[in-house]
């Protein structure tokens, strides 16, 4: 379902895109592009990532980048967006998402940011998201979606309030269960703390230090997509239509 957004949640909120990562699933089928540059009916993913956050009203945009990052800093500068600023952290070497966003977030201005990774989308509400995180005590909170088919990724265990008691390993297999969609709203007490992870996972070596009731998430059954597998990229034409079909009614 794709969802008519009415308020501009982001205006005075840092998003941070974690698109370090090498890309190495789907490195065959990309012809050497990092996957932010990935086509998909016939524009560059990052422009449907930058369409989809300017609906919530986004103002200004951290992209943590590693691999083949100059491609996109050179796309950046041909393709300049009006009304949204655009900062560049470029790791020296792979860090993973928590190191890459420790790395980012000397950029963060204020005390509230929104984190997201790269090579993912999912149709939820970003501005319930952030509510939700306003008027909680939590350190983050995350967006969980329930997919059919989750082998490739780990399941998250929420209680019946939201608080996230714990996160599994992939199941071996086929099994619906509710995944991380990889959007966090997160405090500044949280990237306070991620700033002592040199490298590694935001989820395995962040988000599952933190004590019980500090992590809290929004849940659903969300449209999702990463365009990290070559499955998924497969079907990121006909998963954007709807997408396409909103953004260009908008403009009339």
């Amino acid at each position: 379902m794709v969802r008519q957004m009415q308020t501009y949640c982001l205006q005075n909120i840092d998003v941070i895109i974690l698109a370090g990562g090498l890309g190495t699933r789907l490195s065959p089928v990309l012809n050497g592009k990092p996957k932010l540059l990935a086509p998909i009916c016939g524009e560059p993913y990052i422009e449907f990532i930058l369409k989809w956050l300017l609906s919530f009203g986004v103002r200004r945009i951290i992209l943590a980048l590693g691999y083949l990052a100059s491609d996109v800093e050179e796309y950046l500068k041909s393709n300049q967006k009006d009304g949204i600023e655009i900062v560049c952290s470029v790791e020296p070497e792979p860090l993973g998402t928590a190191g890459g966003l420790a790395k980012a977030s000397d950029y963060i201005q204020g005390t509230l940011a929104l984190v997201m990774n790269g090579d993912s989308f999912v149709d939820a509400d970003l501005c319930k998201l952030i509510d939700l995180h306003k008027s909680s005590a939590s350190d983050a909170t995350i967006i969980c979606t329930r997919i059919a088919n989750s082998r490739h990724y780990g399941s998250v265990k929420i209680t019946e309030d939201g608080i996230v008691t714990s996160f599994e390993e992939k199941p071996s297999v086929n099994s619906s269960n509710l995944i991380n969609a990889g959007i966090y709203a997160v405090n500044g007490k949280l990237i306070q703390r991620v700033k002592g992870v040199k490298s590694g996972s935001l989820e395995r070596d962040v988000f599952q230090q933190i004590p019980l009731g500090g992590l809290n998430a929004i849940s659903g059954k969300f449209d999702f997509l990463d365009i990290g597998t070559p499955e998924d990229y497969n079907r990121a034409d006909v998963f954007f239509q709807p997408f396409i079909r909103r953004w260009e009614a908008a403009k009339k």
